[in-house]
């Protein structure tokens, strides 16, 4: 009986925190779309804001095809060059794979935003490095490449998603029986017969699930739009959504409410087919008790070029950096040059720890994540506790609500926790604690995956034994499970901690003047033009990301627990 009370209590209190972090932002979200206001009254309910948006004819149609063409664009060149790059590294005999891995993993950590202001010091039209070298042999004033372009926008943020599908799609390349390709062989296929018919036809489900998972974070990309888009006047949704919000004397809630419903409806409707690819994955499935010996394509003539091609990735990775570690070098930016390299300092460094501004944005950077962290992983525990420990009915509800927020952008999910806490009486708006009342839902579902990665792997008799020998649940839990588990919590927290540290869309919409973090002040920075000291910053924030990067990796691969 006892038992059955405690899984009950941990079922309720679990589900009761899950629930509030999650329901009323978005139940907000909803209702602000379609509330009629006078000032700060609420007068009714309405679908004005959606008549707003949608009425607007050619500029909403503008609005919309923005965001598609960036979206399918972005996917389709990041899922094209993901895809190459791992059958390159997992299926071929080509050379370098190790500096591959490593320039991937790199790419991973580093900051999207840092990246941006990287590609744009590279692509400017007018000051861009590579257009400098350009002009040296093509006869124009500007360019003739314009990084504030459709284009620009579509190459950069397909360069930043590049890495994130070659380390998913390396999985199920590494593990393809060959036995399949090999009898392709042996019926005549070549090379590229066998890659068509065989490899590409076994991958499919995973290169369709990642062309949409890709579509899907394209569509709701950030900074990209922000930091190319805005200038180059192009809109899209998530940056329109933002400029309702903090532009102009008065936050448009109901429009970007409004906006924010649409870009979220986009999202569900590609998330239905994804769901239907991942049921019916099984049918793609190689791998059987039969032993095998993957076997790598041999390119012959062409490994040295293979080679090549792969190494163009770690240079497109480096380039950017490159660019900013000269930039942090001068007191006054200015291109690569023979004549700039008398102006070389490491006065940015010590000056960027100096300003106020920054150190209080790494300070609550370094709070919020802690915080997020913290909080993700101790209520992960419990909730992977009930789900997979318990007899409580509909415990399954627990994972569902952790799961939920996945459905919502993350300029979304800011509108909605920013409306949440200016509705309810809860003294936290402004402070660096709203910042924490967003990412714990928006990070959960991965809290929740370490934490029952962790917990499966213990048997449930160790439990048992400690009850049986007049131990409580607390201490049970505090000397045999979070110690067995703490390889895989101590893995989530450093992942929840990253992805918060990263965070910038909802950061962009929550912060105030005491709760800048660091994504923020870096596109503060920016506007400002404050280059060098900007790029001095940046580096410092990747270089202690990748260092905490090298963490979790280490234990992801000794634990088996991976992102």
């Amino acid at each position: 009986m006892l038992a059955g009370r405690l899984e009950r209590g941990l079922f309720l209190a679990a589900a009761a925190v899950m629930a509030y972090f999650v329901v009323p932002p978005l139940l907000i979200l909803f209702l602000t779309s379609i509330e009629a206001t006078r000032g700060l009254q609420v007068t009714g309910l309405t679908f004005a804001h959606y008549e707003n948006v949608l009425s607007t004819g050619g500029a909403a149609a503008s609005l919309v095809g923005n965001t598609l063409v960036f979206g399918l664009g972005s996917a389709a060149l990041g899922l094209a060059a993901g895809v190459a790059l791992a059958w390159l590294v997992e299926r071929t005999d080509c050379p370098f794979k190790g500096v591959i891995y490593v320039a991937a993993f790199f790419s991973f950590a580093i900051p999207g935003v840092v990246k941006v202001i990287g590609w744009i010091l590279l692509l400017g039209p007018r000051a861009g490095a590579v257009n400098l070298a350009l002009r040296t042999v093509v006869p124009v004033e500007t360019g003739p490449l314009d990084v504030f372009s459709m284009g620009g926008m579509i190459l950069v943020e397909s360069l930043i998603w590049t890495p994130v599908v070659f380390l998913v799609m390396a999985a199920p390349l590494r593990s393809m029986d060959p036995s399949l390709e090999e009898a392709a062989a042996m019926a005549g296929a070549g090379l590229w017969g066998r890659l068509r018919s065989v490899t590409l036809a076994l991958a499919w489900p995973s290169i369709l699930s990642l062309l949409i998972l890709t579509l899907i974070r394209s569509l709701v990309s950030f900074d990209v739009p922000a930091l190319i888009g805005v200038p180059a006047d192009i809109a899209v949704l998530t940056t329109r959504i933002y400029n309702e919000i903090r532009t102009g004397l008065v936050p448009q809630y109901g429009e970007a409410s409004a906006y924010a419903s649409i870009l979220t409806v986009f999202v569900l409707l590609l998330l239905i087919p994804y769901a239907r690819l991942i049921r019916r994955a099984n049918r793609y499935a190689t791998i059987t008790g039969k032993a095998y010996r993957p076997r790598l394509y041999e390119l012959g003539r062409w490994r040295g070029f293979a080679g090549a091609c792969a190494l163009l990735f770690p240079v497109l990775v480096g380039l950017p950096m490159a660019m900013l570690l000269w930039a942090s070098l001068l007191r006054f930016y200015q291109p690569p040059t023979a004549d700039a390299l008398a102006f070389l300092t490491l006065d940015n460094y010590p000056a960027a720890l100096r300003n106020g501004d920054i150190v209080a944005a790494l300070r609550n950077t370094l709070v919020v994540s802690i915080l997020s962290a913290v909080a993700v992983m101790a209520l992960s525990f419990i909730a992977a506790w009930v789900v997979l420990r318990s007899r409580v009915p509909r415990r399954g509800l627990l994972d569902q609500l952790s799961s939920l927020p996945l459905v919502f952008p993350g300029v979304v999910l800011g509108i909605a926790v920013l409306r949440t806490y200016l509705t309810l009486p809860v003294p936290i708006f402004g402070t660096v604690l709203l910042l924490v009342a967003a990412y714990i839902p928006a990070y959960m579902a991965y809290g929740m995956r370490f934490a029952e990665a962790g917990l499966i792997q213990i048997h449930r008799e160790l439990e048992e034994s400690g009850l049986v020998h007049g131990g409580t649940f607390l201490s049970v839990a505090r000397t045999i499970l979070v110690p067995l588990m703490l390889p895989a919590l101590f893995g989530g927290f450093v992942y929840v901690f990253l992805l918060s540290a990263k965070e910038f869309s909802i950061a962009a919409l929550l912060y105030g003047p005491q709760s800048r973090v660091a994504s923020v002040a870096i596109w503060e920075l920016w506007q400002n033009g404050q280059i060098s000291q900007l790029a001095a910053f940046c580096l410092m924030v990747a270089g202690a990301l990748v260092a905490l990067s090298l963490v979790f990796r280490g234990l992801s691969r000794r634990y088996g627990v991976a992102a």
